[in-house]
């Protein structure tokens, strides 16, 4: 339970650079998470590409009571992401506007969007399978 204690990070945190820039295929994978904090705290994210972190396809994950959901590094210069793709994000907050920087192959594609977790799981049973199947349950949650 990390999350509920960070004051800055996310559930997966991704650090550095793995090849050259020009290199633009995903080849590592992050999906089928689900990332929660009991009540929104500012500067912890669900799925968190920073510090260069490059050539990652982030889909199929579930994120709620984080700040942001997902985010890749994209106000440090010297630090940006590259050819990073965020799709298939079910959320509880909204995606941080930074993130889509298509002149850095950052994308982010369809994202859904709810009050609660509770909302999410009933308009979208992708999301409570996802939840389902992490292995990880929520605190005084079935």
């Amino acid at each position: 339970h990390h999350m509920q204690t960070l004051r800055d990070g996310g559930a997966i945190y991704a650090v550095g650079s793995n090849c050259e820039r020009s290199y633009t295929k995903y080849f590592n994978f992050m999906h089928d998470n689900y990332a929660y904090r009991d009540e929104v705290k500012q500067t912890v994210r669900g799925f968190y590409m920073d510090g260069s972190a490059s050539n990652w396809y982030a889909y199929n994950n579930v994120s709620s009571g984080a700040q942001r959901n997902a985010f890749a590094q994209w106000h440090v210069p010297t630090e940006f992401t590259w050819n990073v793709r965020m799709d298939e994000i079910y959320v509880t907050e909204e995606v941080a506007p930074g993130n889509h920087a298509p002149y850095r192959n950052t994308l982010v594609g369809n994202i859904y969007l709810e009050p609660t977790v509770e909302a999410l799981f009933e308009k979208y049973p992708k999301a409570k399978e996802i939840y389902e199947n992490a292995g990880c349950k929520r605190k005084g949650k079935a």
